[in-house]
Formats: C-alpha cells, sequence, structure tokens
C-alpha cells in the first residue's frame, strides 16, 4: 500500500506558484502599456509644439518681413498678430499657462538687406511631471534688397 499522505497538498502548492507568476507577468504587461501610454503622450506633446512652432515661423514669412516685429511674445503677452497663436497653444499644451511661449524677433539686418532672427520657444509641462518640457525653434526671415 502506498502512502498518499506525504504527496497531499502538492497540487495546490503547484497551482499557486504557477498563479503567482501569471499574476507577475500580467502585472508586468500593465506596466509596459502604462509606459507606452506615457511615451506616446510625450511625443504627442512634442509633435504639437513642433507643428505650434513651424505655424507661427510660416506666418511670419506669408506677412512679410516688414510685419515680422508685430509677432513678438514675451511672458505669454503678444499682440494681435499672435492671439489665435496662443490660444491654440494654450489649448493643445499642458501646463503651458503656468510656462507661457515666447517669440524673440531681433533685428538682424545688414548691407544685404533686412532680416529679422526669430526664436520660438514653447513649453508645457504634462500632469505628473514636476519639470516642464521645452521646445525652441528658430529661423531667420529676410528680404533682399
Amino acid at each position: 500500500m502506498r502512502d498518499f499522505n506525504k504527496q497531499s497538498g502538492s497540487v495546490l502548492l503547484e497551482a499557486l506558484i504557477a498563479f503567482l507568476l501569471f499574476s507577475m507577468g500580467v502585472v508586468g504587461l500593465i506596466g509596459l502599456q502604462t509606459a507606452a501610454f506615457t511615451d506616446s503622450a510625450q511625443s504627442k506633446y512634442r509633435m504639437d509644439a513642433g507643428f505650434l512652432t513651424n505655424q507661427v515661423i510660416s506666418s511670419m514669412w506669408v506677412d512679410g518681413v516688414d510685419k515680422v516685429p508685430d509677432y513678438a511674445v514675451a511672458g505669454g503677452v503678444g499682440g494681435v498678430k499672435t492671439e489665435a497663436w496662443l490660444a491654440q497653444v494654450y489649448n493643445l499644451l499642458p501646463g503651458s499657462v503656468d510656462n507661457p511661449p515666447s517669440i524673440a524677433v531681433v533685428d538682424d539686418s545688414n548691407a544685404t538687406g533686412k532680416r529679422y532672427a526669430v526664436t520660438v520657444t514653447i513649453m508645457w509641462m504634462p500632469p505628473k511631471d514636476t519639470v516642464a518640457h521645452r521646445y525652441v525653434g528658430s529661423a531667420y526671415i529676410n528680404r533682399n534688397n
């Protein structure tokens, strides 16, 4: 006759260990999904900042070199030319109200013609982040004599 008392409970122990391993795998997958979602959101914010920077620089090119100084923004305060653009920045990028964008316009004219050096700085701070992210774009807008 066999003694089954020495083996009792081994199936239950194996099932608990299998459940533990399965649970660790599920928790790992949830962590990967969370990281992927966070990276995706960060990528979207960077893409939006790049789009907004290109949008305002393109508007300057279309308006012409004489109207470039009208696009200057300091401390989140700009003129009529930048009102709609500032509203887009504040709507698309979280934390941008507390970290206002700026557009620096520097007259860099020389003997060959009128020229402005433009630097657009956009900052945002996603939820749960402690440091603001920054996107800086620059361009020269000129007219040759």
